[in-house]
């Protein structure tokens, strides 16, 4: 039954283990790209653990196309964030304090030492922000990418070759056959770039004679087993398919798994912050590969009471992150309603979201206290009340 059905069931931790052992591992275009959003320690500690598989570490060449193709932009959004908030601080901290005809009086000591810690912050924002700016001619990070990974990039397709894989695109995407048919609204050939970047990890795992292992920080339906908001693993489809073309088997991690994997099966030490830094972006960058928000079915404000906008805003949001019993993370939650609806807590009155929630009566909080002697909470979970849903 294992064997027909290895899909559906997860390695035990002997084969977890046999697969750091031996299998090869390749990485998607947003794990490299992240390089550029982590903060230069953590950055450096995935180049480390990649140092240490480096007789094992691949990338196909369409992961490689796509990193150029976007490279440039992402140091450029990085280095236009810090200018960014560099300006937000002088503007809406440090000018309406000065200006005391206008605002509320605050004391010259205090307001000189605000003065001095509001400039070293903006320095240090300057100091990053020149970082990126330098590195659109001279690019520390590629020079790592590119001595990491000499030799180790996959075959380009022939023209003949992506053709033929378009076609099949085409059957495929028809039929909402994985992966990449979610991307079929993007039109000509760009539509199937998570097609042709699966057939070139099939390759390289016929080439390299392994199983592999595909890092990446995407969460699309038609790459992942998803039920009722939780991942559970690669699509078992997808996952036949491999072994039927390769005999080899083929696994997923995120980036923050493969650290934590790394660090444990490498023996080395790696930086709780590291872990929580790479897991936060994840967390505020996931929704944004949701292809198509119209599928949220979002209300419209001028056709709706205002109490009527907002639970439905609310409900549509914890709906869509909650796990299989209804409960959205809360901190989730925020990142979610920030990026993706017109809802601000604080414009309602409120100084923190969950009080907000408490006081919609069509939800109902979670709070689990994990350390008895803590001061606040450690976690807390939202979702519609059940009588709600009946």
């Amino acid at each position: 039954m294992k064997q027909q059905f290895f899909a559906y069931i997860k390695p035990t931790e002997e084969e977890y283990k046999e697969i750091w052992e031996s299998c090869g591992f390749t990485f998607d275009t947003n794990i490299l790209l992240n390089f550029y959003r982590y903060k230069n320690d953590t950055t450096n500690t995935f180049f480390d653990l990649l140092d240490k598989l480096k007789d094992r570490i691949y990338l196909t060449h369409q992961v490689c196309q796509e990193y150029f193709r976007n490279r440039l932009d992402v140091i450029s959004e990085q280095e236009k964030a810090y200018s960014e908030v560099r300006d937000s601080i002088q503007k809406n901290v440090e000018e309406p304090l000065q200006n005391q005809r206008k605002h509320p009086y605050v004391t010259t000591a205090l307001l000189a030492e605000l003065q001095e810690i509001t400039t070293k912050i903006k320095n240090e924002l300057d100091t990053r922000s020149k970082e990126y700016s330098q590195r659109l001619s001279n690019d520390e990070i590629l020079t790592t990418l590119t001595k990491v990974f000499y030799e180790k990039v996959g075959i380009e397709f022939t023209e003949e070759k992506l053709n033929e894989i378009y076609l099949e695109g085409d059957r495929r995407y028809n039929q909402n056959i994985p992966p990449g048919f979610k991307d079929k609204n993007k039109g000509g050939t760009k539509q199937y770039g998570d097609l042709v970047l699966w057939f070139q990890i099939i390759e390289l795992a016929k080439s390299i004679n392994k199983n592999i292992v595909f890092v990446t920080d995407d969460e699309k339906e038609d790459w992942l087993y998803i039920h009722k908001g939780r991942t559970i693993s690669l699509l078992p489809e997808l996952q036949n398919e491999f072994e039927r073309l390769t005999k080899k088997r083929i696994y997923i991690y995120t980036a923050q798994k493969f650290i934590e994997f790394a660090s444990k099966h490498l023996n080395t030490v790696v930086k709780e912050e590291t872990i929580d830094e790479v897991r936060t972006l994840r967390e505020e960058t996931k929704f944004a590969i949701i292809e198509d928000l119209e599928e949220l079915a979002e209300p419209a404000f001028h056709d709706e009471s205002i109490d009527s906008f907002i639970d439905n805003h609310l409900e549509i949001a914890i709906r869509t992150i909650g796990d299989e019993n209804g409960w959205a993370d809360l901190p989730t939650l925020g990142v979610f309603l920030i990026r993706h609806t017109p809802l601000n807590y604080r414009n309602f009155g409120y100084g923190s979201l969950r009080k907000f929630i408490e006081s919609r009566k069509r939800f109902e909080i979670k709070v689990i206290q994990k350390s008895p002697n803590a001061k606040n909470v450690d976690s807390a979970f939202v979702r519609v009340k059940q009588s709600e849903t009946q």
